[in-house]
C-alpha cells in the first residue's frame, strides 16, 4: 500500500476559511499546520510540539492519535500488517 493513494495535495486550500467551521473544536491557543489530508477529507495536523491530530469531519471530532510524526507512521505500517 501506498499512503500517497489515500491522500489529496492540500497545500493550495486555503486553511483559514475552511477551518473556520471547525473553530468549536480546535483550541484557539493550538498552534497547529495542516499535515496530511485524506480522499474523506479528514486532516491531520501537527502542532508546535509535533504532537499528531485526527480532525475526524464524520464524526466532528478532534483526537490526539500520536506523539509525533515518526510514532504516526509507525502505527500505520503496524495497523496495516494486522
Amino acid at each position: 500500500m501506498d499512503v500517497n493513494d489515500y491522500l489529496i495535495d492540500h497545500t493550495a486550500l486555503d486553511w483559514p476559511k475552511l477551518l473556520s467551521s471547525w473553530a468549536w473544536l480546535i483550541d484557539e491557543e493550538m498552534e497547529v499546520q495542516p499535515w496530511l489530508m485524506n480522499r474523506f477529507g479528514d486532516l491531520f495536523f501537527v502542532d508546535e510540539a509535533g504532537i499528531v491530530f485526527w480532525l475526524n469531519i464524520t464524526d466532528g471530532e478532534l483526537s490526539e492519535v500520536a506523539a509525533n510524526v515518526d510514532e504516526f507512521f509507525e502505527r500505520m505500517e503496524s495497523e496495516e500488517g494486522s
